[in-house]
């Protein structure tokens, strides 16, 4: 997949869905608050993306690693969440 294509998928797929059902979306962080590292909340993948594609184990442990900080930040929802069946594929 061409990078562009995936920049459209990621990036304007969603708002534009959205916009046909009209739903509103709202973003989780001001682009200003995106720049100069002062957000902590997001993880930015875009350059990982072919580093997972090439390395089963190195995206298996970024998955896991995902899961023990959601763990970590949100006990009481990931318990919740580990009562669904798709939760332990």
């Amino acid at each position: 997949m061409t990078i562009e294509y995936m920049v459209f998928i990621e990036q304007r797929w969603l708002a534009m869905c959205a916009e046909l059902m009209n739903r509103k979306i709202y973003e989780f962080s001001s682009i200003e608050d995106l720049f100069g590292s002062r957000q902590k909340y997001f993880t930015h993948l875009w350059g990982y993306k072919q580093k997972f594609k090439d390395n089963q184990q190195l995206a298996e442990k970024f998955c896991k690693d995902c899961s023990d900080r959601r763990e970590y930040d949100f006990p009481d929802v990931f318990e919740k969440f580990k009562m669904k069946e798709w939760f332990n594929y």
